[in-house]
């Protein structure tokens, strides 16, 4: 039976049998090559749409001034580079006020999972590789 993915480069839905040497039947981008890309950039326009996406995703909310935040973001990008799972994105709480208002944002970073749109699991602040990879160790 085939499963169905969103291809993340042009946002159709496309059926596949195997992930290996899957591509978009609309604009031939690998399936399976975009569909974690590393940290995406999600604002409040965004954010409905991302945490309702295929799987899992972690988001990070965080600000530029914030250094605990910054020492995070390669920790981010390493997590998202070495699995397919969980998808990852990064609110700017400064540009995004009201959206991290709204999950009562208290001190930063802080990361929420979310999985079909619920918020599973919330983790505040700086988190080591392993740290994280064990916090989420359910939804890898």
């Amino acid at each position: 039976m085939a499963d169905t993915i969103k291809c993340t480069a042009c946002g159709k839905n496309n059926r596949y049998e195997t992930k290996e040497g899957a591509v978009c039947g609309h604009c031939h981008a690998p399936l399976f090559e975009t569909i974690n890309p590393g940290p995406v950039t999600v604002d409040e326009k965004s954010f409905p749409e991302f945490i309702n996406g295929p799987g899992p995703a972690l988001v990070d909310f965080w600000a530029p001034w914030c250094g605990p935040c910054r020492s995070l973001t390669p920790i981010l990008e390493n997590f998202s580079g070495k699995q397919e799972a969980v998808r990852v994105g990064k609110v700017n709480v400064d540009e995004n006020p009201q959206l991290a208002a709204s999950f009562q944002i208290m001190s930063i970073p802080t990361m929420i999972l979310f999985a079909a749109g619920a918020e599973k699991k919330r983790l505040s602040g700086f988190k080591t590789l392993e740290e994280l990879e064990k916090d989420l160790s359910e939804w890898l």
